[in-house]
């Protein structure tokens, strides 16, 4: 028996990798439960008895051709382990193709079903090897002992086209996956070039230009194949569930994610991201994210150091989504930055809720200052009439007793009553025609007052707002902000008989300033004291907005109404949404 065999000097290529594949399928079979690793323990199982099988072919036909008394013998040899080394072919195919099909995240698609229709051709394949004697279906006895001479038979291109639909498929998943997934691209490659070269070397053994020769370059590729699919499963954890899971959980967000490179172009989005942006991976892969989105026109937003939240509007009409976007850096374990991560989020619902509860409490605020505003009309209204009645008995008693001089004296106070109530009134109702509006931020309500308020009473006002400040107020703030502005100036043109006047809206404290100074007679502001009636109005309001009034004057030097107001809170809500304005029928 021992004559049948001989060492060769080939056995150092062959046998330490016999070592390798028996290490690599024990861990792999001990981490079974990873994503791939079941088929690859199996890869290295058939690659191993691949390659045991290949290193007696060696030695026997080391035998056959040393000594001519024992080639009958050897030849017989080596047939049985070329057949041997044969059978696992087909099976490491098989599993290769399963390892690429987990690899790719397509596990699901390996039911009992289609694992045991996968493992049909090569259970026939192996019957059909052990009975190629009686029928020679596979191939015929060659004329030398080696592989290569090995005649096909007439079934033999049955699984050589089994071999060859599974090497197509292996290179489209890969492709596939190359295509579309970025983050795994490098690995990805790197899989899809050990596979080729496997295919490759198989093409050299039975071409004849085998560099290796007369070891298998087949056989000697599964060495770097099998160390590079381990450390993708093991080292890198390519298929790491959690890393699976992670992709699996950013599929399934509603939010919108954008990984961009250091040059802002797109390397990989989610498919929320596919949704908002109406196209697919595949199209805009590579592209400048400033031609995608308008909120990239503002290089602050991706190339600020922290994120910076800001909103954007994708499409028009009733198609339109109002869209948050916040783009965070990625840097790496040394700081180095590598791209930016760009969060879309859709907030079309959240504003039109927000939309709603304005306008609830726009329609609420406005409705409050209307009774309020009723009730003081009525109040005062009712102090007239009661003046008008008594002057008008006075008046009577006079013309009775024929004392015309001091009827016409009486008279002439009514009428000058009468004047002033028709003033306040038209302020009244001037004042109950301010209303909330849904397109109009504070600012441009406060100049419609002013300019109606100046040409009807012929009072020069000047309207000062600092930037950013078109609208500081929540609504409810804005209408009571307006009222005390309203008596401000009626009491400049009543009381102080003021003909300019200045309206500033400012900065303060955190909080928004408004003044209104005026160059009126000025009054004592000390004699005066907090319990006037109208002082007191103007205090009450702004307290009940969390605000404070404060009266700067002095007689001979004008008047300031000092408004100190709490800003509106900064939620992302545009000028456009919360608003108030003068009615357009002033």
């Amino acid at each position: 028996m021992a004559e049948q065999y001989r060492l060769t000097p080939s056995l150092w290529l062959t046998l330490p990798s016999l070592i390798l594949y028996a290490g690599l399928g024990v861990y792999a079979w001990r981490r079974r439960h990873v994503p791939a690793a079941l088929p690859f323990a199996l890869l290295c199982l058939f690659a191993g008895l691949w390659t045991l099988g290949h290193s007696f072919e060696l030695m026997a036909t080391a035998a056959t051709a040393a000594t001519a008394a024992t080639a009958a013998t050897s030849s017989a040899a080596w047939l049985f382990w070329a057949q041997f080394q044969i059978t696992w072919q087909l099976p490491a195919v098989t599993a290769i193709f399963c390892f690429v099909v987990q690899y790719a995240g397509h596990g699901r698609w390996l039911t009992r079903r289609v694992v045991v229709l996968l493992a049909l051709p090569s259970l026939v394949f192996v019957l059909l090897l052990l009975t190629n004697n009686l029928h020679h279906l596979l191939w015929r006895p060659p004329a030398a002992p080696r592989v290569a001479d090995l005649q096909p038979g007439p079934v033999a291109w049955l699984f050589n086209v089994f071999t060859f639909t599974f090497t197509v498929l292996n290179i489209v998943i890969l492709a596939r996956m190359i295509l579309r997934s970025p983050t795994d691209r490098g690995a990805a490659t790197l899989i899809l070039v050990v596979f080729l070269l496997l295919r490759a070397a198989h093409l050299a053994d039975f071409t004849g230009y085998n560099p290796f020769a007369p070891v298998s370059a087949a056989v000697l590729s599964f060495i770097p194949a099998a160390v590079l699919f381990a450390l993708a499963l093991f080292r890198f954890r390519i298929l790491d569930p959690i890393r699976l899971a992670r992709q699996a959980v950013l599929d399934q967000m509603a939010d919108g994610i954008l990984v961009l490179d250091t040059a802002q172009r797109v390397a990989d989005m989610n498919r929320a991201a596919e949704v908002m942006l109406g196209a697919g991976l595949d199209r805009v892969r590579g592209q400048p994210v400033a031609g995608l989105l308008p909120v990239a026109m503002n290089p602050s937003c991706l190339m600020a150091e922290k994120a910076t939240p800001l909103e954007f509007t994708i499409g028009a009409g009733d198609t339109a989504r109002h869209t948050s976007a916040q783009a965070t850096p990625l840097y790496d374990g040394r700081g180095r930055l590598h791209g930016r991560l760009l969060l879309l989020r859709d907030v079309t619902e959240q504003r039109r809720t927000e939309a709603q509860l304005l306008a609830q409490q726009r329609a609420l605020a406005t409705l409050q200052e209307r009774e309020r505003l009723a009730r003081e009309l009525h109040d005062s209204a009712g102090q007239i009439l009661a003046y008008v009645s008594l002057q008008a008995e006075a008046i009577g008693k006079h013309v009775r007793d024929g004392d015309m001089v001091a009827a016409a004296a009486q008279l002439a106070q009514l009428a000058d009553a009468a004047r002033g109530a028709h003033v306040d009134v038209r302020e009244s109702i001037l004042s109950l025609k301010t209303a909330t509006a849904e397109n109009q931020p504070f600012a441009a309500v406060l100049g419609r007052y002013l300019d109606t308020y100046a040409a009807r009473y012929d009072v020069h006002i000047d309207l000062a707002v600092a930037d950013g400040l078109d609208d500081p107020f929540a609504p409810e703030t804005s209408v009571q902000v307006l009222r005390v502005v309203q008596e401000a100036l009626t009491n400049a043109r009543k009381h102080g008989e003021a003909r300019h006047v200045g309206v500033t809206v400012g900065r303060e404290n955190g909080g928004a300033r408004l003044v209104v100074a005026d160059d009126g007679h000025g009054f004592d502001a000390a004699a005066v004291g907090e319990g006037h009636y109208g002082l007191a109005i103007m205090r009450e309001r702004m307290a009940q907005v969390g605000g404070r009034l404060a009266i700067e004057s002095r007689p001979g030097a004008g008047t300031r109404v000092v408004l100190d107001a709490p800003l509106r809170d900064k939620t992302g809500k545009t000028s456009t949404d919360k608003t108030s304005e003068v009615s357009e029928d002033l």
